[in-house]
């Protein structure tokens, strides 16, 4: 088989010979003389980035062998992906910077990263992706330059406009209560309010994280989103309290420190993220209200610590975040504001 390009006669790789393709195992064909390979899939030739140049100006393949560390390839990913977990990112935040490289690297088709194309795929995206979307992307990126130790280019991208984090009222939130049947939902829904955790927080808490024998001191541990440094115990009121002991007895056996919290069958396996919005839009549905996520009872807790005069630097602290982003999540209740100004008019 021959190419268009040189007339080169193309060697058929065997399964062996792609593997040792740094991340590119999609690939069926390659040319020894002028470094192209072409895809099955897409059946062009590309090319691939490599320390060393072929007679032809095209890049040759690397090879596992050659120490080839730049660009995109699965090796270098597997290595970012590994580096985040042990700066304790969470697993969704690795599998959106994941998805925004792999998006780079195709755009790419084969050229090494620089600034200078960086900035042009940022024009590339611009054409159809929103603002909060690109936005993303810049965030991916930046870190996975950073990985790569090579200079992050300076441009401007669209400003992004967040939408004011919606919440539930005090009344919404005992209805949620009273509706929920299980020992199991009444415990999550308390916790996660009183803590205002995020639910992959909440679901992966241990028994070792939990300490309630005095319904004044307890608390609840949660790790940082980064660094030990940002690992925090968090106060839990008397209500989840009552509702975490009720839920342990109602179990009818004793959980191991390294036991989850919340499970479903076994306590080794903490509950899924699906299974609990599954749970929580059921209550929902039998309330009679429109359906939400967790998260809205984050937004719900920093709404209403504020309403009660709370400092917005002690909210930022239960939230474990800046208080540039608290502000944004902690509106006023028109409706608690109103009842306030009630008979303080002066005209």
């Amino acid at each position: 088989m021959t190419s268009s390009c040189h007339g080169c006669t193309l060697k058929r790789l065997s399964s062996l010979e792609r593997k040792n393709l740094v991340g590119y195992e999609c690939f069926r064909h390659y040319c020894a003389r002028c470094g192209l390979v072409r895809s099955h899939i897409h059946e062009r030739f590309e090319l691939v980035p490599a320390r060393s140049r072929g007679h032809c100006g095209a890049y040759r393949i690397p090879r596992i062998d050659e120490g080839w560390e730049g660009g995109c390839t699965l090796i270098n990913l597997e290595k970012f992906e590994r580096q985040k977990q042990l700066e304790r990112l969470r697993p969704e935040t690795i599998r959106t910077y994941t998805k925004c490289i792999r998006a780079y690297d195709a755009w790419l088709r084969g050229r090494a990263p620089t600034p200078q194309n960086l900035v042009l795929f940022f024009n590339h995206l611009m054409v159809s992706k929103k603002p909060s979307t690109i936005q993303t992307y810049k965030w991916a990126l930046k870190v996975w330059f950073d990985f790569l130790h090579m200079e992050y280019p300076k441009f401007k991208t669209p400003t992004v406009k967040f939408p004011a984090p919606k919440f539930i009222q005090v009344e919404q939130l005992k209805r949620l209560y009273e509706v929920a049947d299980s020992l199991l939902d009444k415990a999550m829904i308390s916790v996660c309010y009183s803590t205002a955790m995020r639910i992959t927080e909440l679901t992966t808490r241990k028994m070792e994280d939990l300490d309630i024998e005095d319904f004044r001191k307890a608390k609840l541990f949660v790790h940082g989103k980064t660094d030990p440094e940002s690992d925090s115990w968090l106060p839990l009121s008397k209500s989840a309290v009552r509702d975490l002991r009720a839920y342990l007895q109602s179990l009818g056996r004793e959980l191991k420190p390294t036991d989850y919290i919340f499970f479903q069958g076994d306590p080794r396996v903490p509950i899924p993220v699906r299974s609990a919005s599954d749970r929580l839009y059921a209550i929902q549905d039998k309330a009679g209200m429109k359906r939400f996520g967790w998260h809205r009872l984050r937004h719900s807790r920093a709404t209403h610590l504020r309403d009660k005069g709370v400092p917005i630097v002690e909210i930022a602290a239960l939230l474990r975040d800046t208080v540039e982003t608290t502000l944004r999540y902690a509106r006023t209740d028109p409706e608690m504001l109103r009842n306030k100004l009630d008979g303080k008019d002066v005209l």
